[in-house]
């Protein structure tokens, strides 16, 4: 969401698109991933809105034999108001994510929304922007009931 936060507050107009790539490898965890942000965005001088259709894909591994690969899929929603040197910024999106992690298959889908106050300020030779904010995400891993073992003990 920090993409496409940092997205809202850009005087841009059209399609936008945005790639990224990321590889961890310490000790004994090893992650890759990728992913790609294809918008269509509208701005006048004080408001911008736009949309996104996000995709990644990825995987964990680890030397204790854990691994994780997924892809998602989601569709954000953004918005900016500017007023001086302040905006209000909100967002909202859904994700689908599905993964395979130790041979079972498990999905979980996202729902998430954010509204932010960003205020620039400058300090000697460089501008500040000191903000308030709130963000919300909501996680159901609609599988999560098959993987919770309960074990009831007999009284002694």
């Amino acid at each position: 969401m920090a993409s496409i936060e940092s997205q809202a507050n850009a005087a841009i107009t059209g399609l936008w698109a945005d790639a990224s790539y990321g590889k961890t490898d310490f000790d004994a965890y090893r992650t890759d991933r990728s992913g790609l942000l294809f918008g269509v965005q509208g701005s006048t001088e004080t408001l911008t809105l736009g949309a996104v259709l996000s995709a990644g894909t990825g995987n964990v591994k680890s030397d204790s034999l854990v691994s994780q690969d997924w892809n998602d899929v989601g569709g954000p929603v953004y918005g900016a108001y500017r007023f001086g040197p302040a905006a209000l910024t909100a967002s909202a999106l859904y994700e689908r994510h599905e993964g395979k992690a130790q041979g079972q298959k498990r999905h979980a889908d996202v729902l998430g929304a954010s509204l932010k106050v960003p205020a620039d300020a400058a300090l000697g030779g460089m501008t500040v922007t000191p903000y308030a904010g709130w963000r919300v995400i909501d996680v159901d891993h609609a599988d999560a009931e098959d993987r919770v073992v309960v074990r009831k003990q007999s009284p002694v």
